[in-house]
């Protein structure tokens, strides 16, 4: 006996939605982990404010900064390439994900001081959002 064309459809598809549900997990971690930004870009919470960092995505010990955007925040404090923060108003930052955290916390005007490692010396600076 020969099963019909929607029964043989829904074997076919069956095995394909379980197959996608299997895979999602996966492919999603290993696409996060590939791309950083896009999954930041996913998973921020709403800032109103920005220091004007280009981070590196990948430092464990705080945010290392791969640069500064002029005309900013980082650029009127006077931050520098290769300054690592670990702290913004005495609260540690561990990675990104706690900079991108605390962020959120702020508004415009408002000032923080930044606790930087800069060339293995630890240094207060402060800066304002606007």
């Amino acid at each position: 006996m020969m099963p019909n064309a929607i029964s043989a459809g829904v074997i076919v598809v069956m095995p394909l939605r379980r197959l996608q549900r299997l895979l999602f997990l996966p492919v999603f971690i290993i696409t996060s982990l590939l791309w950083p930004q896009a999954y930041l870009a996913a998973q921020q919470p709403k800032t109103r404010v920005t220091l004007g960092i280009k981070p590196d995505y990948w430092s464990t010990q705080g945010v290392r900064l791969k640069g500064v955007v002029k005309g900013t925040a980082a650029d009127r404090a006077r931050l520098q390439k290769d300054d690592v923060i670990v702290a913004f108003d005495k609260k540690a930052i561990k990675n990104i994900f706690t900079y991108r955290d605390l962020l959120s916390e702020y508004k415009a005007g408002d000032t923080v001081v930044l606790k930087v490692k800069r060339a293995g010396k630890l240094v207060l600076v402060g800066a304002r959002f606007e």
